[in-house]
């Protein structure tokens, strides 16, 4: 009796484990006449196709799933504007398992023919809705889309949304398909009910006067709700660089009579910033750098003070500077700097007092200069004292994906100055420089890297111009393969002292083999000139780029090309792209 029992329980075993084996069906589903989208929510939408690999599937479920099968289709098809296909199917067995195959014609699209859109409510005065209703990809005379119907439906709740439409919903949303004719009728009313407004706005507590941060509000209480100006009031508030981790948020719980509080949380960073570092670079050799930085007083205003020491180049300099003066996106800036500069071709000292208006004009950033000069300078046999007072205009933009290694962007900028004799200037002038850097991706892990500078002077006493404001070219942003401001119009004894005209340009391709790592080749050309037509020098080389921790390293080996002497230079630079 007891070995009875064992051998039903051990039969018993034996066929559960084995009843997935024995039941396990193979299928194969072919989908004909039918590519690119259509066929992949064909695929998503066939149960067949969502059970084919189930350890359970049996012949009899296939049979089953494959009827139901054209009901599917064709409501997968439905979503294109198709809805009269044509659908033949075949079902087999052989060795291999199932086979289910379905051979479609698609048939004629069903075109849009009646659109009733409508905005209801006070957003049917509101010039962003009627914008939207002529982008929507929802189109008389063409075909019908179901999924351009649905993100119809969602751009027109979601723009309600942004401009403080809270109560919005669709009074009535269909679309009637006519089979007959092969045509579709599309209706959406849009009822956006009351727009909302900007209620109070809170501040968190700060050392910096609440008058002041008001400034940079783009909004004021009682203005119509928009999302993008809370946007725009964080931008502001970050652009500061008074502030950490800044929080703009709309208080919707707290809404009365269609009214939206504001809540602004902030934390002051530290009053005073100290810096210093050291550096290399070719063109100036081991460099040491020093800053002191003060982000703010009660007012807002900023100053500072910072040095920057190497064998060639030092600068001492301070600043000053009022934010959001006289308008929302200007500055008004004070500064003095001293300057030596010792290179193979001049040396000079100098001094300039300066003030400066930045505000942002068409999208582009506008800087207004007024500079009084006074430098002391030696160049070949001349050694001349300049005093000038130096109106300016400057205009800049810069475009990037990514700032520290840039795929695409560019970075364009034209600065106009001059001075009148006798207006505390020793000498008249006139100077214009545009220069611009541009950026592609080529391949999966190429860069196209191209440059340019031109510059052009009128002056009435070339003599008398400062070295600082006469052109010249070389060095590790100008023509590698030469030294730093090494190449211009020399006197009669061959001594560089520089130009009244510059022009380079140059051309760079960069290959990334590593994530941090990438080989570049290039070749720059141009001068600086008293007349255009002179020599142009030739720069060429290769170099190795690294995206460290501290920023991108180049480190190139360049070859004077045009020079009899072929002299070899390598040049090291380390900062962002643009």
């Amino acid at each position: 009796m007891q070995a009875k029992k064992s051998f039903f329980s051990v039969f018993f075993l034996c066929l559960v484990v084995s009843f997935p084996v024995m039941a396990r069906e193979k299928v194969t589903i072919i989908v004909e006449g039918v590519k690119g989208e259509a066929l992949e929510n064909i695929l998503t939408t066939l149960s067949l196709q969502k059970q084919k690999d189930n350890p359970r599937l049996t012949s009899n479920r296939i049979k089953f799933l494959y009827k139901k099968a054209n009901d599917e289709i064709k409501l997968a098809l439905q979503a294109f504007g198709y809805y009269k296909p044509g659908i033949k199917s075949f079902l087999s067995k052989s060795d291999d398992g199932w086979k289910a195959k379905y051979v479609i014609s698609m048939g004629s699209l069903v075109i849009i023919r009646n659109m009733d859109i409508q905005i209801l409510g006070d957003g049917a005065h509101d010039q962003a809705f009627k914008k939207l209703i002529k982008a929507l990809p929802l189109k008389s005379n063409e075909p019908l889309h179901h999924g351009q119907y649905e993100s119809s439906k969602k751009a027109l709740q979601r723009l309600a949304a942004k401009r403080g439409y809270f109560d919005a919903q669709f009074r009535e949303h269909k679309v009637e398909v006519d089979l007959k004719s092969n045509s579709a009728t599309i209706t959406l009313h849009f009822d956006t009910g009351n727009r909302y407004q900007f209620g109070k706005v809170t501040y968190t507590e700060s050392p910096i006067s609440l008058n002041k941060i008001q400034q940079y509000q783009p909004f004021k209480a009682g203005d119509p709700y928009q999302n993008s100006l809370l946007i725009k009031l964080q931008q502001n508030l970050s652009n500061t660089d008074y502030f950490d981790d800044i929080e703009v948020r709309p208080l919707y719980e707290k809404i009365k009579e269609l009214t939206v509080p504001v809540q602004v949380s902030f934390t002051p960073r530290k009053r005073n910033r100290y810096t210093a570092g050291v550096g290399f670079g070719t063109d100036t050799g081991p460099r040491l750098k020093l800053g002191w930085d003060q982000r703010y007083n009660s007012q807002g205003h900023r100053m500072g003070a910072g040095a920057k020491i190497s064998p060639i180049l030092s600068t001492l300099s301070m600043h000053y500077t009022v934010p959001r003066f006289h308008s929302k996106d200007a500055e008004l800036g004070f500064n003095t700097i001293l300057t030596r500069e010792d290179t193979n071709t001049s040396k000079s000292s100098s001094i300039n007092f300066g003030l400066n208006h930045r505000h942002k004009r068409w999208g582009w950033d506008e800087t207004a200069t007024l500079n009084y000069l006074y430098e002391n300078f030696e160049t070949g046999d001349q050694e001349e004292t300049s005093k000038l007072l130096i109106p300016g205009i400057g205009w800049t933009k810069t475009d990037t994906d990514n700032p520290t290694y840039t795929h695409n962007g560019y970075r364009l900028g034209l600065n106009i100055r001059g001075a009148f004799e006798g207006f505390l200037s020793d000498t008249s002038f006139t100077q214009a420089s545009l220069n611009g850097k541009f950026i592609r991706s080529l391949w999966n892990n190429g860069r196209i890297i191209v440059r340019g500078n031109l510059g052009l002077t009128g002056v009435t006493e070339f003599d008398q111009l400062p070295v600082s404001l006469r052109f010249f070219a070389g060095g590790d942003n100008s023509i590698r393969g030469f030294d730093y401001e090494e190449l211009g119009p020399k006197d009669a004894k061959g001594n560089v002292i520089g130009g009244k005209y510059l022009m380079v340009g140059s051309v760079e391709y960069e290959h990334r083999l590593k994530d941090k790592w990438s080989v570049a080749g290039f070749v720059d050309a141009g001068n600086a000139f008293n007349k255009f037509g002179g020599e142009i020098e030739v720069g060429a080389g290769f170099g190795v780029r690294w995206l460290s921790p501290v920023g991108l390293v180049r480190v190139d080996l360049a070859m004077g090309v045009s020079d009899p002497d072929k002299p070899i230079r390598l040049h090291v630079v380390i900062g962002p792209d643009l």
